[in-house]
């Protein structure tokens, strides 16, 4: 059975484009917020994962439009992988307003990275992560990284 991935799409920019991009990434029939289908269409027969690089759209997705409209966050999981040609595609599409991508696998610390967009540039570009991979992912998931080395080692330990 394949891992889930954690993934969080955050946009940095001014209210107009922010609200344009919500629109823009929502299904045609504005029931789901985040529709790849819609970022990237698939033909007749195409598999949504040679397309997308995940088998199927977001999952457990959850966005919010910060208050004061300046910032847009979209959070889902994936199964398998992270869809980073979904993520490329937005980039090239929207050069404002500034994107990060941050992902993270439900075993902690693997496969887990960020990309960011500049504010005005069409290319996501692996960046630095601000923690080790462990820690960025315990956090990713709302997980305490101490809380979940405590279970690791208790779990070695009754093995």
């Amino acid at each position: 059975m394949e891992n889930t991935v954690r993934n969080k799409m955050r946009f940095a920019g001014t209210p107009e484009p922010l609200k344009a991009l919500v629109q823009a990434l929502a299904s045609e029939d504005g029931k789901n917020p985040l529709s790849f289908e819609r970022i990237i269409p698939l033909e007749p027969g195409e598999k949504a994962e040679e397309k997308w690089g995940v088998p199927s759209g977001p999952e457990e997705l959850d966005w919010i439009l910060f208050r004061d409209e300046t910032t847009l966050e979209y959070t889902f999981d994936t199964l398998g992988k992270t869809p980073l040609p979904i993520f490329q595609k937005i980039a090239e599409r929207f050069p404002e307003p500034r994107m990060t991508v941050e992902y993270a696998d439900e075993d902690f610390g693997e496969n887990c990275g960020k990309y960011v967009s500049e504010e005005g540039s069409t290319e996501l570009k692996p960046a630095e992560l601000d923690e080790e991979p462990f820690d960025f992912a315990c956090l990713l998931w709302d997980r305490d990284p101490d809380e979940e080395r405590q279970e690791l080692m208790i779990n070695a330990y009754e093995e």
